[in-house]
């Protein structure tokens, strides 16, 4: 079934945080807002509201491989659209960024770093950390896409 209907089930490359501002900004930050917080200027006219990535909870319960399907396929009964037009590239870069909002890098100097219970080490800039943790999260969704290719 894989052979015929192709899934990427992961990013071919790191995905570009800049390239994933960019595509927020353009595609997404209208209805879920600036901050990802589902307040955007559109979001008062939409029913159900748009989703609130800043939610911890929520965040916790999806996947960055989640995030990408529903950007190309959008959400039936709701106002989010597909976005098949993007390149499976771009895709991934606004999946990855999106999926960042339920972590802010002000986390950090709280002592947590997301769900993964991380302490920043002294001396260690807020950036550096929460670069490390995008990587760490990345190489888990790189081998939990070998581990569902082998299963296959």
């Amino acid at each position: 079934m894989l052979a015929a209907y192709p899934v990427p089930l992961a990013p071919t490359r790191i995905p570009d945080h800049g390239h994933g501002v960019a595509l927020y900004a353009a595609h997404c930050a209208s209805c879920h807002g600036a901050l990802g917080d589902g307040k955007g200027p559109a979001a008062a006219r939409l029913d159900p509201p748009p989703i609130d990535f800043t939610n911890l909870d929520r965040a916790r319960l999806r996947s960055t491989f989640a995030l990408y399907q529903v950007i190309g396929q959008g959400i039936d009964g709701t106002a989010m659209p597909g976005f098949a037009n993007l390149s499976a590239t771009e895709r991934w870069d606004l999946a990855f960024y999106v999926g960042r909002f339920a972590y802010p890098v002000a986390r950090i100097g709280e002592g947590e770093v997301g769900h993964h219970g991380r302490r920043a080490a002294p001396g260690r800039q807020h950036a550096e950390l929460a670069g490390e943790v995008f990587h760490r999260h990345l190489r888990a969704q790189l081998v939990e896409t070998k581990l569902c290719r082998e299963l296959i």
